[in-house]
């Protein structure tokens, strides 16, 4: 045999087949499909945590409110409400601190914007809180576990500030349990807070 035949069949068995070819492409791009996917879905996990610590973090600047006696804020009335709330609806994706200007205590909103204004009683919104992007509220119970458990669509907690006592939607309630989910992936990766009538936050797992 010639060395010129000899380097050919060398080069043929080194060389990659067509067919070879497009299975290592086609592998290279499940792989990444897979690693991206996960990096996305790891990212929304981190969101969901995220939204949760937020809300937190809002139901305390809540509390402070109450304890403080803090007056409305400018533009908002003179009066000190009755209490300060925090205010959830289902699959919206952000939450209301309100003041309770009229003493009914409940959460009256006129429109859709977060506004308060002293010549107008029923805009008692102060504050409108958004979640990541890709979070939103998905259920809200109150008493949740109990035989008196309800799903009511929204819900609030009010903190009274002359014996700093606590409402859930107005009453005298147990609790009230606000869950909040990824929204491409919901129900099924979802995460709770809960609040009960003595002002205690806990984030479950």
């Amino acid at each position: 045999m010639s060395s010129r035949n000899k380097n050919k069949e060398v080069s043929v068995s080194q060389s990659f087949s067509t067919i070879e070819l497009l299975i290592s492409i086609s592998m290279i791009a499940i792989l990444t499909g897979m690693f991206l996917l996960n990096y996305r879905l790891q990212g929304e996990s981190r969101d969901l945590v995220d939204a949760n610590h937020i809300i937190l973090q809002k139901i305390r600047e809540t509390q402070n409110f109450a304890i403080s006696s803090s007056k409305l804020p400018s533009g908002c009335g003179t009066n000190v409400p009755q209490s300060y709330g925090i205010h959830f609806t289902e699959n919206d994706d952000f939450f209301d601190i309100f003041a309770d200007k009229d003493g009914e205590n409940d959460y009256d909103l006129t429109g859709v914007d977060c506004a308060c204004d002293g010549g107008t009683p029923t805009n008692e919104c102060i504050k409108r809180t958004f979640l990541p992007q890709t979070i939103k509220i998905s259920d809200i119970k109150i008493d949740a576990g109990l035989p008196s458990e309800s799903l009511p669509g929204s819900g609030w907690v009010s903190f009274l500030l002359r014996d700093l006592s606590v409402k859930i939607n107005g009453e005298d309630k147990t609790n009230i349990e606000i869950e909040t989910c990824i929204k491409s992936d919901c129900p099924a990766n979802i995460k709770t807070i809960i609040i009960n009538n003595k002002g205690m936050v806990e984030i479950l797992d």
